[in-house]
C-alpha cells in the first residue's frame, strides 16, 4: 500500500490527537473517582467498535479459530495490564 507523504503525516497527526485526548481523557475519570478497570473497559469498547467499523468485512468473514485466539489474546492481555496495575 502507498501512502503518500502528506496523506502519512495527516494520519499521524491525527493518530497524535487522539492518543494525546485519551490521557486527559482519562485522567479527568480517574479524577472524577472512576475505577481503573471501568476506564479500560470502556476504552476496549470502544476500541472494539472503532476495530468493527474500520475491519467490518474482516471480522464477518472470521473463522472460530481467529475467534478463540483473539479472545484469547486479548483477555490476556486485559489480565496481565490489570494484575501490573494493581501492585
Amino acid at each position: 500500500m502507498q501512502i503518500s507523504k502528506s496523506r502519512a503525516n495527516i494520519m499521524l497527526f491525527v493518530a497524535a490527537i487522539i492518543w494525546g485526548a485519551g490521557y486527559i481523557w482519562s485522567k479527568q475519570a480517574t479524577n472524577a473517582g472512576m475505577h481503573a478497570g471501568l476506564i479500560n473497559a470502556i476504552r476496549g469498547f470502544i476500541y472494539a467498535g472503532l476495530v468493527y467499523l474500520l475491519f467490518h468485512r474482516a471480522v464477518n468473514h472470521m473463522s472460530q479459530l481467529d475467534l478463540r485466539i483473539g479472545l484469547t489474546a486479548g483477555s490476556s492481555i486485559s489480565w496481565v495490564t490489570r494484575f501490573r496495575r494493581s501492585g
